[in-house]
């Protein structure tokens, strides 16, 4: 606090930019918290894209329902809906219900 002042309040980036850290060590449990605590707090994600750590986080923990939930923003944008679709896609080892929302939600021609 001293050398650069006080911290800043929390607001979406700051959850985003944690989810981004605990992307890259693959903490998916971490993200789906991050996630939550944010929502609780009334926090969205300002750009679209921004709502892709979570839906891998969500895919990679089996949370079919949570993408689903989703699915109508991302599908809002087609090029965001393309990249999701995209990304999700390449993900492995994910059940058969998260597969199965991936290509019924995120992955249909717009």
């Amino acid at each position: 606090a001293f050398a650069f002042g006080a911290e800043p309040p929390h607001g979406w980036c700051y959850f985003y930019q944690q989810a981004a850290l605990a992307r890259q060590r693959g903490e998916w449990g971490e993200i789906v918290r991050i996630g939550e605590q944010a929502q609780s707090q009334g926090f969205e994600a300002e750009d679209l894209i921004e709502w892709i750590p979570f839906l891998e986080a969500y895919a990679h923990e089996g949370q079919a329902s949570r993408l689903k939930e989703l699915s109508p923003v991302i599908a809002a944008d087609a090029y965001i809906a393309s990249q999701a679709c995209a990304r999700l896609e390449k993900l492995q080892g994910l059940s058969e219900a998260v597969m199965q929302v991936i290509q019924n939600e995120y992955c249909i021609e717009n």
